[in-house]
């Protein structure tokens, strides 16, 4: 499995922050917390029906958010793909993104 993966603003670094590829869409897979196994995850976040307290890392969310924020402002279709494994329950981690996204839109109006 995949443990040794950088966090997301690390791999968006990787490509200068740009969006490459010629059908102006992304894909994020928020899967799995950093340097945890498939099993460890899952074993932690069964049966996935509330958020696993220090389970999410935040560094997560705020990354996510800043990759979607960049894409809305190129104008690249986001594909954003949660697992319950990355914190216990993946609506109430697309939820946290949701909030996140709206309060920093709220902030760049006032």
């Amino acid at each position: 499995m995949w443990t040794w993966l950088p966090p997301l603003r690390k791999q968006f670094a990787k490509v200068r922050a740009e969006f490459f590829n010629s059908g102006n869409q992304v894909v994020i897979r928020l899967i799995t917390p950093l340097r945890t196994s498939y099993e460890e995850s899952y074993a932690k976040a069964f049966p996935f029906d509330k958020m696993v307290s220090g389970m999410l890392d935040p560094e997560m969310i705020e990354d996510t958010t800043r990759i979607v924020n960049e894409a809305i402002k190129e104008k690249i279709q986001l594909n954003l793909i949660i697992n319950n494994r990355t914190g216990g329950n993946a609506p109430l981690i697309a939820q946290k993104i949701a909030e996140r996204l709206h309060s920093e839109k709220e902030e760049r109006l006032f």
